[in-house]
């Protein structure tokens, strides 16, 4: 036995310190998807309390993905349902754990990939920091410590919240763009190519996508400080190269109707509501016409989404919310 003893408390030092974090992680978990639960990323994460298959589209993406498409807008016009989870500077990597919970429930038609985040260069830490988290969920939530129940000691995860603005950041606030824009795709240009790992993540969700029978489609939101060309090239490129579509909003911008002294929030790094409500109406046109999904408003199983329409246009129309 002692001749086996350096090697048998070394596993037996990782069996106990795995059992330890497994307790732990299932411990510290939020048990649900809610704000009080403090789970990360709530708007992103309210998708998982939506009913079973009941979403046509979920869009991933960084801010840029929130904030420039509403999917009650389009569910306004063509009943069409559909999700944001978008995070802030949301790197791809992430994207792709956010699209592997989203299909545990949800077995949407179609995934948009919102293509900022396409250069957004890892970080390896911070990369292995996410993969820690993800399979060792008390790395991520050691600081709920402070907010837990007992509850949280022996119940089982059940997700319930969900919002009526389906993951879009609502903001009404006007900063227009205060300098000459004029081919602004053309002037950004500064040597951006898609980084390697990147397209390794690209093609990892556009790989899910394909084992799921999901459509993937690129999107790019009207964006004038960062968007440029060379990026739309770039893009362009690997959408080809996967033979999927790709809609650069900044291709088409006079007929989208988006005018840079009204639709932006912060001088054209993000369209506001109005801007959104163009953009989305644009997408919303874009599946029409594909003649893929159904509409849903009449459909009893999709009552809730009426009564969700109504409360988004009740928080539209209070004048003393410039935010959501």
């Amino acid at each position: 036995m002692k001749k086996y003893s350096h090697i048998i408390k070394p596993i037996l030092f990782l069996l106990i310190l795995a059992i330890i974090l497994g307790g732990l992680s299932y411990i510290f978990q939020p048990k649900n998807n809610s704000p009080e639960a403090r789970m990360r990323d709530v708007k992103a994460h309210a998708i998982l309390g939506e009913p079973k298959d009941t979403i046509d589209i979920i869009m991933l993406g960084d801010s840029e993905s929130y904030a420039s498409y509403s999917p009650m807008e389009v569910y306004e016009d063509y009943g069409y349902t559909s999700y944001v989870m978008g995070g802030m500077a949301q790197k791809i990597y992430y994207l792709y754990e956010y699209l592997e919970d989203a299909l545990d429930k949800q077995h949407p038609k179609y995934v948009i990939l919102e293509t900022n985040t396409f250069f957004r260069k890892l970080n390896d830490s911070k990369k292995i920091i996410a993969v820690g988290e993800r399979y060792v969920p008390f790395i991520k939530y050691h600081d709920r410590w402070k907010s837990l129940r007992k509850e949280d000691f022996y119940s089982k995860i059940e997700y319930t919240y969900t919002t009526p603005i389906k993951g879009y950041y609502y903001k009404d606030i006007t900063k227009q763009v205060d300098t000459d824009i004029e081919d602004y795709m053309d002037k950004n240009n500064n040597g951006s190519t898609i980084p390697a790992e990147e397209k390794y993540y690209i093609k990892k969700i556009y790989n899910l996508c394909k084992k799921n029978n999901i459509e993937v489609i690129f999107y790019t939101a009207p964006q004038v400080k960062n968007w440029s060309s060379e990026k739309h090239r770039e893009t362009q490129k690997l959408a080809d190269e996967l033979g999927i579509d790709y809609i650069d909003t900044n291709k088409y911008l006079k007929e989208i109707g988006i005018d840079w002294k009204t639709d932006t929030r912060d001088k054209g790094d993000h369209v506001n509501y109005y801007g959104a409500r163009k953009v989305s109406k644009y997408i919303g046109k874009y599946f029409y016409e594909k003649g893929t999904l159904e509409d849903h408003r009449e459909d009893p199983k999709y009552q809730s989404w009426n009564q969700d329409y109504e409360e988004y246009r009740r928080i539209i129309n209070d004048k003393n919310i410039t935010s959501y």
